[in-house]
């Protein structure tokens, strides 16, 4: 959880991550929206572009809770007995990046993809840096606390998400179509961002993407290379898990 009264610094690499390439700019994305956690909105919030002009393979560092907590406006919780009050002092945070290096995938296809919860509090000095939740989920310092019997008490915790099961990605067949077009045949389960394809020759370590993103089934794709066998994959981002999902590796003999 982002505790936006207090520094939340991101570390984002100048090498992106698809091409491995140094990048001379890099784009920050950061969207803010309070509701389902798998429903983030199409517009950020902000966006920054960061310059690379040294050519630095370092990364690059900075604090994002005063601009989440302008998106937070507190309203007091209030409840008339013992019971559960959902909260809503709360918002979800989603980033990502573009890259602008020689290859032009880096600056179409999101990376360093994360969701995370943010609230409106603070961490202690002594926390050090991106603090997380208390083990115990209680939002509050101590574990005893003295109020009147007469009173009021409102105690914030912060409680599991649901579990929902991680979706899927499976390439079922790749067929040529006319050199270098490829008929992908595929399919997937769960809530999924935009799902991209990527290649690399059968023992290299090294992937490459392609430039169009995954649509319909069965999807046209461009694989304009050289003769050989290659693996194919596909990934997506997971709306409900937030992390990044891999199908199925394919291999093709291309001729």
């Amino acid at each position: 959880m982002i505790k936006t009264l207090s520094p939340y610094y991101l570390t984002i690499p100048f090498v992106a991550p698809l091409s491995g390439l140094t990048c001379t700019e890099f784009t920050l994305q950061i969207f803010v929206w309070d509701g389902a956690k798998s429903s983030p909105p199409t517009s950020a919030l902000y966006e920054s572009t960061i310059k690379n002009p040294t050519s630095s393979v370092g990364n690059s560092k900075f604090d994002i809770a005063n601009l989440i907590s302008d998106a937070i406006r507190f309203t007091q919780q209030e409840g008339s007995g013992t019971e559960l009050i959902n909260g809503n002092n709360q918002v979800w945070v989603k980033w990502q990046t573009f890259y602008k290096t020689t290859l032009a995938t880096d600056n179409t296809t999101p990376t360093n993809i994360n969701t995370v919860l943010a609230s409106k509090a603070y961490a202690y000095g002594f926390d050090g840096e991106n603090t997380t939740t208390p083990t115990n989920k209680i939002l509050l310092s101590g574990n005893d606390f003295k109020v009147s019997r007469n009173s009021i008490f409102v105690l914030p915790i912060e409680i599991e998400q649901t579990v929902i099961v991680l979706g899927t990605l499976t390439i079922e067949n790749i067929t040529v179509s006319t050199h270098p077009l490829y008929d992908l045949d595929w399919s997937s389960t769960g809530n999924l961002g935009d799902i991209y394809y990527r290649y690399r020759l059968l023992g290299d370590t090294d992937w490459f993407f392609g430039f169009e993103t995954i649509i319909s089934d069965p999807q046209e794709i461009e694989l304009d290379i050289a003769p050989g066998t290659y693996e194919v994959q596909l990934q997506a981002y997971d709306n409900d898990n937030a992390v990044i999902i891999f199908s199925n590796i394919f291999n093709i003999n291309i001729v």
